[in-house]
């Protein structure tokens, strides 16, 4: 949508919006900002970033910029691919922060043995995800891929989520805690920056 109304009335850009500015003017404020952002973080954890836009019209996450790490072998999201908002971190970061309703007006396709498809667990899992301030995923939409994206907003609306994509074998799950509040503080920075 091109703006979003939140429940005290008031309007927002919605990604769409951000997403025709980016076309038209080859950059937005929210691309210059996530980009400077997600260069620091690649270069801190030495893994690829990627911001992805909610769409609101389908319920949906667009992959939209990238910054690749170094390592010869890395988990690749090409800018434009579009996914559900039930599987992966990227999606169940930005769900985390949508009403209720819309977890209850998406499609639960399942991709792996991992994609979460039950709705009471999903909210179950949402409900950890606000609590820690970053989603995380093991294979729920591709087998040997995991991520781990918190919500970007802007004036308390979900406007997209930044995710760190890793090859599973060389994730250790104590790594997520660590690697999942740095993201946190660096989608919160990108919120901030928009306001």
């Amino acid at each position: 949508s091109l703006a979003v109304q939140s429940e005290n009335a008031r309007y927002s850009p919605g990604a769409n919006l951000y997403a025709l500015a980016s076309r038209l003017l080859g950059r937005s404020d929210l691309m210059t900002v996530a980009v400077a952002v997600m260069r620091e973080l690649v270069d801190d954890v030495n893994e690829t970033a990627h911001l992805a836009l909610y769409n609101a019209t389908d319920h949906e996450a667009v992959f939209s910029a990238s910054v690749q790490c170094d390592r010869p072998v890395r988990y690749v999201i090409e800018p434009g691919m579009r996914v559900p908002l039930n599987a992966g971190a990227t999606a169940k970061a930005m769900l985390a922060y949508l009403p209720e309703s819309v977890v209850f007006g998406i499609d639960l396709p399942k991709f792996t043995e991992r994609t979460v498809v039950d709705r009471a667990t999903l909210l179950n899992e949402l409900t950890g995800i606000r609590k820690r301030g970053y989603a995380t995923s093991n294979g729920e939409r591709i087998e040997g891929a995991s991520g781990i994206a918190s919500a970007v907003m802007s004036r308390d609306q979900v406007v997209g989520a930044l995710t760190i994509t890793i090859p599973t074998y060389r994730l250790e799950r104590r790594q997520m805690p660590e690697i999942g509040s740095k993201l946190a503080r660096a989608a919160e920075s990108i919120s901030v920056r928009l306001g």
